[in-house]
């Protein structure tokens, strides 16, 4: 369900910026994924609109996640706050196609989710630092890098690497091909005159 919520969301972010920021709060309210795609359209934001529409955003964004939350929140707060907190907290089985598959095989034998814990974080900062310093030049790397910290997790189910390459594919085909077909054509319809 959060797919097109993030495929809308990094789509429209030149554009329309409401409509991308209320799809990216949609995205995040659904499933805990879309949090890390979240990190680097922060960064997108900040890093090419400014700081006002940065903040401008984030407002939207946490308002709609908060707006599909809160009555969850107000009927159980305990109880959101462990389900939000779960894929950390709780003790689940080792399970993916990430560096866990050594794990899961059988091949290592490591009982401890800590190590693939601080490599995802170590992964996840130095991915979103690159981006800090690289989304003016590669805008539509933020999809793939907000995917990459899973391939070092405890769980890192496929279906957690299945939309970003489709991301970024039709962002690229829609805002930049599409805006270099257009000018291409006013180009040729003044020449032809």
């Amino acid at each position: 369900f959060i797919f097109p919520f993030l495929l809308l969301a990094w789509l429209l972010w030149k554009k329309n910026w409401l409509l991308s920021a209320l799809s990216m709060g949609l995205a995040i309210a659904m499933k805990q994924i879309a949090w890390f795609y979240l990190i680097f359209y922060l960064i997108l934001i900040f890093r090419v609109k400014g700081f006002y529409n940065s903040l401008r955003s984030c407002a939207i964004i946490f308002l709609v996640f908060l707006s599909i939350n809160i009555p969850f929140i107000i009927d159980s707060p305990s109880v959101w706050i462990n389900s939000v907190f779960a894929p950390v907290t709780e003790s689940l089985f080792p399970m993916g196609v990430g560096i866990i598959s050594f794990i899961s095989s059988g091949i290592i034998n490591i009982q401890s989710s800590l190590p693939f814990t601080i490599m995802e974080v170590i992964v996840l900062a130095c991915c979103a630092i690159w981006y800090y310093f690289n989304c003016k030049r590669h805008p539509y790397t933020g999809p793939l890098l907000s995917i990459i910290p899973f391939f070092f997790a405890w769980r890192s189910l496929p279906a957690y690497f299945l939309y970003a390459d489709i991301i970024i594919i039709v962002s690229i085909i829609l805002n930049d091909y599409a805006s270099k077909c257009l000018d291409s054509s006013k180009f040729a319809i003044i020449s032809h005159r």
